[in-house]
């Protein structure tokens, strides 16, 4: 058994591990013996820590979206312009190829919720951070200097701003040959710059 001081350690790893399993076999076939192999560790061990698959599963989507949220907090804190701001935040809402391992977990783990609560009130919360406490900050700041005239109500342009994120990011993953991230990202970044009167780009 773990020494109490390293059982956070041993936990992350764990989820880590649970991360690299659901990319490789995907939600719906997950083993833990997927899971056991890639932790090296024994499946009494993993029992030790997640009790069962859907504890471990839910920690691995808890955390997933806890780092993200986290990410868009720091990059708030940067001292840079609204504008500057914006376009990072877009930038940091879309995969960076179909391959992108964050972006699939995120979408293997958020279709769960349609059959499970506690992971669609993790999906609601992810979106209340990245409309609230993200592009509705940055709006409400470039509103604040001057430098964004909106043409829309800020929380609403906040909301298609995590659409549009959430519906081309979908078209990226599943590999939609009339697609590309640089078109992706300019049809948000052209749309930002129309919503805030101001020229978001790269």
């Amino acid at each position: 058994m773990a020494r109490p001081k390293n059982q956070s350690q041993r936990r992350m790893e764990i989820i880590q591990a649970t991360h690299r399993a659901i990319n490789s076999r995907g939600v719906a076939s997950l083993r833990l013996k997927d899971i056991a192999s890639e932790a090296q560790l024994s499946i009494g061990l993993i029992h030790y820590y997640f009790p069962n698959m859907e504890e471990l599963v839910f920690a691995v989507h808890q955390s997933q979206i806890a780092a993200f949220i986290e990410k868009r907090k720091i990059l708030l804190e940067l001292p840079e312009s609204p504008a500057q701001l914006l376009y990072r935040m877009i930038s940091m809402g879309l995969p960076e190829n179909s391959d992108d391992e964050v972006f699939r977990l995120f979408y293997e783990l958020h279709s769960l919720a349609v059959r499970s609560q506690p992971h669609a009130e993790l999906m609601a919360t992810l979106w209340k951070e990245e409309v609230q406490n993200g592009y509705l900050e940055i709006f409400k700041r470039g509103v604040a200097d001057g430098s964004f005239k909106m043409s829309c109500d800020p929380h609403d342009c906040a909301i298609r701003m995590v659409a549009f994120e959430d519906g081309l990011s979908v078209q990226l993953l599943s590999r939609n040959n009339y697609i590309t991230l640089e078109r992706a990202l300019q049809v948000m970044l052209d749309y930002a710059s129309e919503a805030t009167g101001c020229a978001i780009i790269k």
